[in-house]
Parts: structure tokens; C-alpha cells; sequence
């Protein structure tokens, strides 16, 4: 884990998401959080003793946490003792991209980078069509897995896969000059749209199984 020593007691402290976690009980009864913490170098289990619901009720699965404590080895494993613990804030300076398996591109440089090719579009029916769908679903577009375990199943697959097919398109419009471009490029852009809603996704960008519509309905019949 990319935590700092930030004393000569072994303390350390540093940003990690949280992958799991499960309140349980001590042999006396006393409630403790059992968590798995994560960043890029990997994992670690972690403890937080005399666990308060009205204390430390904040920490959820997939938050993105500044901890502090001590590490020791426990059944051959590392294991974290928490101390301190709070929310990261946007001071901080971190980015869940960090911690989370992440497109290459920020979401609003893929996002703007498909605006740009609708704004150059001629058929201005296609334009207001894709431009009015894409407003509508940007906040999510922004972060959106393409897939809950196949390709592009990260924090921005879905406009990294559009981005990916869109410029292949391009490259065909080019090739063959008699195709007609804006109604090509629409249907890349809006093929997948519907994979938004399809998915159980937080806000880390990553899918954790289906919603009942996307089971019942799916992606290739509401779009």
C-alpha cells in the first residue's frame, strides 16, 4: 500500500478505497469494522475497534477514505490497525481514477472529443438528436462502465469503447467518401447509450452486477 511513515512508531497514514467491509463482533461482543482497503500497489485488511455506528457510519463500500494507523503481520498477511479515519475531500487532491481501474483518458476529454464530431455534423436533425442524448446522459457517460465483466468493464469503458468505434468509423468514412457520415457516426455514438441503467454502478465507475431492467430488458432492445 502507498502509505507514508509518519513517525518513528510505525504509524502511517494515506488515501485507499474501500473494497469490502462487514461489521462483527469481538469475543466480548464489541463491535469492530473488518475492511479490505485498496489503492494501485494492492490491498491490505484493516481493523477499526470499538466500531461506532453514529461515529463511523460514513465509511461505506467503494468511499475513498484518509486513514491512519499501524501495520502488523497477522496469520503471515499484513494487517492495518485503524486509528483515524475520514472522508478524502476534494483539497486532497486525489483522484478515484487512481484507485480504481481507469480508461487512459479523462471522461470530459473523451466526452468533449465525441461533441466535436457531432458539432461538425451537416444534417442538423442527427445533430440536435445526438447532442440532446448525450446532454441528457453526460453526468453518467462520465464514468460509465461499457461492461459489468467483459470489454472495457472500467471507470469510463463505455465513452472509451464509443471513442474507440467512433474513430474507426472515421477512418471508414474516409475510405469510402459515399457514406453518409453524420447518420455513420450517430449510430457508433448512440449504440451503447442504453448500457447506462443497465448496470449496478457506484460512482467509482466500476459495475457491480445488473439492475433488474437491464437483466429483463438489456442494453440491445432499449437501445
Amino acid at each position: 500500500m502507498n502509505f507514508t511513515e509518519i513517525n518513528d512508531n510505525g504509524t502511517v497514514e494515506g488515501f485507499c478505497l474501500v473494497k469490502n467491509l462487514e461489521v462483527k463482533k469481538t469475543a466480548k461482543g464489541i463491535p469492530y469494522l473488518d475492511l479490505v482497503l485498496t489503492d494501485s500497489s494492492g490491498e491490505i485488511g484493516a481493523k477499526l475497534w470499538d466500531y461506532k455506528e453514529e461515529i463511523y457510519g460514513f465509511i461505506k463500500q467503494n468511499s475513498l477514505l484518509k486513514v491512519r494507523g499501524s501495520i502488523s503481520i497477522f496469520n503471515d498477511a499484513p494487517q492495518m490497525r485503524v486509528d483515524r479515519v475520514r472522508l478524502a475531500n476534494d483539497s486532497d487532491g486525489v483522484r478515484i481514477e487512481d484507485y480504481v481501474p481507469s480508461a487512459e483518458y479523462s471522461g470530459e476529454a473523451m466526452y468533449s472529443a465525441i461533441v466535436d464530431v457531432v458539432n461538425d455534423f451537416e444534417n442538423a436533425q442527427l445533430k440536435t438528436l445526438v447532442m440532446t442524448v448525450l446532454e441528457q446522459n453526460k453526468t453518467a457517460m462520465l464514468y460509465w462502465p461499457a461492461a459489468f465483466k467483459l470489454h472495457h468493464a472500467i471507470r469510463g469503458g463505455l465513452l472509451y469503447h464509443t471513442l474507440s468505434i467512433l474513430r474507426m468509423a472515421q477512418s471508414v468514412a474516409e475510405i469510402y467518401p459515399s457514406v453518409e457520415k453524420d447518420l455513420l457516426f450517430s449510430g457508433v455514438i448512440l449504440h451503447d447509450i442504453a448500457k447506462i441503467g443497465e448496470f449496478e454502478v457506484s460512482e467509482t465507475g466500476i459495475a457491480s452486477g445488473y439492475t433488474v431492467e437491464g437483466t429483463l430488458i438489456g442494453h440491445l432492445v432499449k437501445g
